[in-house]
């Protein structure tokens, strides 16, 4: 089958990330009693977005009332103990090589859950905005920014490839019926039965064939 797109995760797809923002969860909340059931919560939510996560620790898991200074202070938290750790982290295996050899042969989409201006700095820092026809950010659910991609590339949806790593991303691939490759980042799938690569080498040998 045609491939006339491919779409990248950016966290554990692009760059190995997914520790650093697991970590910095647990640098906020983990002195908390109920740390196991936060954990618990942001480990099976990788699709909500932080600020969503916050509201519900406080509100559900703590039972704290919640006001828009405390999500400002957390929010100014987190990105410090995770921007910068993410423009120094390495890329994952293979990812550089397919930026490099798909750039000008097929378009290729950045689809992510990190909040807008933080991903713009980021890409920035690490010279990769280049690389990408469009990048879809927090502000987007990642169902429909794929079926956004396919009415720009003006495309069935079965021609367009997402690469992602966790379960959510192979849902949201399903829900707008776009093909999926999962990278093994350590998150899990939770059974589904989906082509799984270890680095972006494999990715970029499956969309050449």
């Amino acid at each position: 089958m045609r491939t006339r797109g491919v779409a990248l995760d950016f966290d554990g797809v692009v760059v190995e990330s997914v520790g650093i923002k697991d970590a910095a969860f647990g640098e906020i909340f983990s002195h908390y009693p109920e740390w196991p059931q936060i954990l618990e919560y942001h480990l099976a939510h990788n699709a909500t977005l932080r600020f969503e996560k916050f509201r519900h620790i406080y509100v559900s898991i703590l039972g704290r009332e919640y006001s828009a200074d405390i999500e400002s202070t957390l929010t100014a938290r987190f990105s410090e103990l995770v921007c910068e750790a993410i423009v120094r982290c390495p890329a994952v295996p293979g990812a550089t090589r397919l930026l490099a050899e798909l750039g000008g042969k097929l378009p290729v989409f950045l689809v992510s859950k990190s909040p807008d201006d933080e991903l713009a700095h980021i890409l920035l820092e690490r010279h990769l905005a280049q690389y990408f026809d469009r990048v879809y950010a927090g502000s987007w659910n990642k169902p429909e920014a794929l079926m956004d991609i396919c009415g720009q590339l003006a495309t069935e949806p079965s021609q367009l490839v997402f690469v992602g790593d966790t379960y959510e991303d192979a849902m949201a691939a399903e829900q707008a019926g776009v093909r999926f490759i999962g990278r093994n980042s350590g998150k899990s799938f939770r059974g589904l039965e989906v082509t799984v690569v270890k680095n972006l080498h494999d990715v970029l040998e499956i969309v050449k064939s």
